[in-house]
């Protein structure tokens, strides 16, 4: 039963730009509760570079968190400021709407867009078009971990590699500007 309890927050990132889309940084947030401390140096190691694993108080997005991932994305970007000019956009969440936040955003030069409460399912290309294909490649890869295991029970471990491959498979192997242009 305790492991039916424990819960993880996935920030993932999406852009328009293949190239770009391949470096982006993803956030896998875990509370103390979830991932023992001892397993968090092992769980590290087997994250793809652009995957940033944190065992936090919480399981969800913080202001601080959220400054850590404007940080990440744009250090991340860094390489490409001279030919795009970054947009950061993200959901009207409390904790995303922080001073901090901005403040972040404006040392990264990342241009903030907040999407109005209630409305990421019509304007955040991640709602609208990727997360039901990230779910069901999820649950795909995840199923295939329990099936490889001995008494048909995964682990913390093939979770978190699983979230690993449904990213790599959808957000970073299909082309997105078709959702940029829906969604406006």
């Amino acid at each position: 039963q305790g492991a039916q309890r424990r819960f993880l927050t996935y920030a993932d990132i999406v852009c328009d730009v293949l190239h770009i889309r391949k470096v982006l940084p993803q956030f896998v947030i875990a509370n103390e509760h979830t991932i023992p401390a001892r397993l968090l140096g092992h769980l590290r190691s087997r994250s793809p570079s652009n995957f940033h694993l944190l065992r936090e108080r919480t399981a969800w997005v913080t202001t601080a968190i959220m400054c850590r991932i404007v940080r990440a994305l744009s250090a991340a970007l860094a390489p490409f400021r001279a030919e795009y000019q970054p947009i950061f956009s993200f959901d009207a969440c409390k904790a995303h709407l922080a001073p901090a936040v901005f403040t972040a955003c404006a040392a990264a030069k990342l241009w903030p867009l907040v999407a109005p409460a209630r409305k990421t399912w019509l304007l955040q290309p991640l709602d609208t078009h990727v997360l039901s294909l990230i779910k069901a490649a999820l649950q795909q890869a995840f199923q295939a971990a329990r099936i490889r295991a001995a008494d048909g029970r995964a682990d913390l471990s093939d979770l978190i590699t699983s979230v690993y491959a449904a990213t790599q498979l959808v957000l970073e192997g299909r082309s997105w500007a078709h959702a940029f242009d829906s969604d406006g």
